[in-house]
Formats: C-alpha cells, structure tokens, sequence
C-alpha cells in the first residue's frame, strides 16, 4: 500500500513543468534540500534516495531532474550489489547508453569485473 504522499500525479509534474518565473516555488540549487526538484525527486524514488543524493545528482547533471532521477535508479542498482561507482562515471555510462539505466548499470557491472582481474 503506498501513501498519498508518495504519489506523484501528472498534475504535480504538469505544474512543476509549467511554472512560470514569478511562481512562489523553491526551484533550483540555492534552495537546496528544501527545492521542488529534491522533492519530486524522493516522490519518484521513494526510499531508494536521500535529499543529500539527491542534491548531488542534480549537481552532476546541472538541475535537469530527469537525467538526475536515472543517475540516483543508477546509483540505487549498483549498491544493491556493493558495486560503488561515482557520479560522474555513472552519468557517462548513462550518456552513452542513451539513458538507459539498466544497461549502463551491465556495463558497469562488467566495467569492475574487468577491472577486478
């Protein structure tokens, strides 16, 4: 069972998407943990993040909140599996998958096996 405040509704994403300049939002970097980006973000990912992981996915990939919620499932993936790979190699690996999360984290995967050798 999932609670309502989990739920992200296409509405919520619409408004978050349609927000003009002089909206009373908390968007972007200065606001930190505390941004609509962080907070649509923990929506999305549930308890696979932190609002800190979060904050330093949307460093990586300059506040694009789609390319930092891939970076975090990414993130999530490999340290299911004690595989530790750092932010920027992920958003590579991402980058070159077209966005693809679960084939980047294979490429990963066979990425620190070979190094393991």
């Amino acid at each position: 069972m999932t609670r309502m405040s989990d739920h992200v509704s296409c509405e919520d994403l619409l408004e978050f998407a349609c927000d003009g300049p002089n909206s009373r939002r908390t968007r972007g970097p200065r606001n930190g943990e505390q941004s609509d980006e962080v907070r649509i973000m923990l929506k999305v990912l549930h308890e696979q993040s932190t609002p800190e992981s979060c904050v330093a996915a949307l460093n990586v990939t300059n506040w694009d909140v789609l390319a930092a919620i891939k970076l975090e499932r990414l993130q999530g993936l490999l340290k299911r599996e004690n595989n530790f790979v750092g932010l920027e190699d992920c958003k590579v690996m991402l980058s070159q998958c077209g966005g693809d999360v679960v084939k980047a984290a294979a490429l990963l995967r066979n990425t620190e096996d070979t190094a393991a050798v």
